[in-house]
């Protein structure tokens, strides 16, 4: 069912990029040209024209590594996110509870959001890739919150950091989201303090280096 959402996804995305193609919006010219600077090994003008650099670099790696122009470069990141997004959508909805026929609809409401299908599909922007990485990470966290598998726990928090990476505000999430844990009656409050630390090991990893 995964599969074939994604599957959809990256139809859809497909022929909405292939019917604007060669549009792009004033913030894509941002990304392309600090991805154009990073792919000529111009690390301080490329941060300077935009410094948040991780989707402007994975465009200019995709650029050169495949020799695709730097705005389908960005197209494929675009085609690949929205793929992931419509296949963790229902997964989410499982999480949720939800039932097969739930998750389905879920697809097709995705596939039939208009604002975001119809005008931001074709865009260069950032949010394609957080999306994606932060329905994701919603989906491992619920996982966690029933198994406190490490697994989880770490699927989590690198879906978390991914979408961290696409946006900053993604932090918020990443640092708030987790003491839902709290919330968990059938547990100690010991066993969810050692979930809490689970579910933020990354962050408190990256604190202690920065220390």
């Amino acid at each position: 069912q995964a599969l074939l959402a994604a599957l959809i996804g990256a139809a859809v995305a497909t022929w909405i990029i292939f019917l604007n193609h060669g549009y792009i919006n004033s913030d894509g010219l941002v990304y392309i040209e600090s991805a154009k600077q990073f792919s000529l090994g111009n690390w301080q003008q490329g941060l300077s024209v935009y410094n948040w650099p991780f989707y402007s670099f994975i465009i200019a790696t995709i650029h050169q590594t495949t020799g695709l122009g730097l705005l389908d470069a960005a197209h494929v990141i675009t085609i690949f996110a929205f793929a992931l997004l419509a296949a963790g959508l229902p997964l989410l909805v499982r999480e949720l509870g939800g039932n097969h026929r739930v998750q389905m609809f879920s697809v097709l409401m995705l596939i039939g959001a208009t604002p975001l299908v119809g005008n931001y599909l074709p865009m260069v922007i950032r949010d394609h890739g957080f999306l994606a990485a932060h329905v994701w990470s919603l989906v491992f966290l619920l996982r966690f919150f029933r198994s406190n598998s490490l697994y989880d726990a770490l699927a989590w928090n690198a879906m978390a950091t991914l979408a961290t990476l696409f946006r900053i505000e993604g932090i918020v999430y990443f640092t708030i989201l987790p003491f839902i844990t709290f919330l968990r009656k059938n547990y100690h409050i010991k066993e969810n303090i050692i979930a809490l630390v689970k579910a933020n090991v990354f962050l408190i990893i990256s604190t202690i280096l920065l220390i």
